[in-house]
């Protein structure tokens, strides 16, 4: 018997004692911590539809302006090189180097149009030898002619080929660095968002499975305003 009172005093002792440090704990956190208030707690995560935020910006039409520029730009490299077939492999290159600029120098332009010129005085010489009569041609008109149609079979053959990849793909690059330039600007747009409101967790919705707080709407909101 005096067992089990002595048990029952020492459970009433404890339930005493765990009532007073919850009191104490409670009174010793921040009348607006937190924890009491679990809407506030809440508000600390948020998630943004980042694939809605971007079609529903302006960001589409950008980017189709973007690319259109680009091919635009593509095209005219593509068109620049149909006057350049006569060209040393050393001009080539530097002919290559200059246009491959998107703004260049007047002096690089000025560059560009000689060699371009070169080239093409190069093409009139040939086509000159190749009127002549046979019998009236040297061996030095001979092995001219034999110089220009190489070099004119080799630049169609072997770098134009790989020069037209590498405007494509230099195109390609372009626009995708415009897309990546694009979705970094809306992310900023996001945390700015973020800051404003306190909150300290934004995830894309589709990393994260459920949420309340989605914030798409008034980031959109914020971003069409600009």
């Amino acid at each position: 018997m005096r067992h089990k009172k002595g048990s029952l005093f020492l459970l009433f002792g404890f339930a005493i004692a765990s009532v007073f440090i919850a009191l104490g704990t409670a009174h010793g956190r921040p009348k607006n911590d937190p924890q009491d208030d679990p809407a506030l707690v809440l508000t600390k995560v948020a998630v943004a539809d980042m694939g809605r935020l971007y079609d529903g910006s302006s960001a589409p039409k950008e980017y189709e302006r973007n690319e259109s520029e680009v091919a635009q730009d593509a095209d005219k490299r593509m068109k620049m090189l149909g006057g350049i077939e006569y060209l040393e492999p050393a001009e080539i290159q530097e002919f290559l180097t200059l246009v491959g600029k998107f703004t260049p120098t007047p002096q690089e332009a000025e560059r560009i149009t000689a060699l371009q010129t070169l080239s093409g005085s190069r093409g009139a010489e040939m086509r000159a030898i190749q009127t002549k009569e046979s019998a009236s041609l040297t061996a030095q008109d001979k092995k001219r002619l034999q110089t220009l149609v190489d070099a004119s079979r080799n630049f169609r053959n072997v770098y134009l080929p790989n020069i037209e990849a590498q405007i494509r793909n230099s195109a390609i690059a372009r626009a995708q660095t415009f897309r990546v330039q694009q979705m970094a600007e809306l992310r900023a747009a996001v945390s700015r968002y973020a800051k404003e409101k306190g909150i300290q967790h934004v995830f894309d919705s589709g990393t994260l499975i459920y949420s309340q707080n989605d914030i798409t709407d008034k980031v959109l909101e914020k971003v069409k305003k600009k």
